[in-house]
């Protein structure tokens, strides 16, 4: 997560259980998404264009992704039950992936998201679903098979 975010949850004093993946461990997360859904990534580099050009066909719009509810939101429409203690995958860039609660991104979203900052991330809920959200509210997604 990046530094702005941390101080923020800091200064307004929010507990939030998440783990920065190291390299080895982004590795095996890819290796994992790919297990799932087939070979999504070129040489274990995550490309939002291509995962969204070549793999995630299926989009909606849910324009309440920026604001505090999204998270809930995209959990109701696509009937996600709310496991507290699930892990959930978030996966920033190619560098940078963080394991979090689904309770946090339930109860925090409007901490851990931040629309124009992020303007896209992909969201990987293990053997379930996996999401590419951006900033404009359009939500790319592939279920596991």
């Amino acid at each position: 997560m990046e530094n702005f975010k941390i101080d923020i949850l800091k200064r307004d004093n929010i507990d939030i259980k998440y783990e920065s993946l190291n390299n080895n461990q982004i590795i095996q997360v890819i290796k994992d998404i790919e297990f799932q859904y087939g070979n999504i990534f070129q040489n274990e580099k995550i490309s939002f264009d291509i995962i969204r050009n070549k793999w995630l066909h299926e989009k909606i719009e849910l324009s309440s992704i920026n604001e505090e509810d999204g998270f809930k939101n995209l959990c109701s429409l696509f009937k996600i039950e709310l496991k507290e203690k699930e892990n959930v995958f978030v996966l920033w860039n190619e560098q940078n992936i963080d394991i979090f609660l689904m309770s946090d991104l339930y109860n925090f979203w409007d901490y851990i998201w931040y629309g124009p900052a992020d303007e896209c991330c992909i969201i990987y809920f293990p053997n379930n679903i996996l999401f590419m959200i951006n900033d404009y509210g359009i939500i790319y997604y592939i279920r596991c098979k």
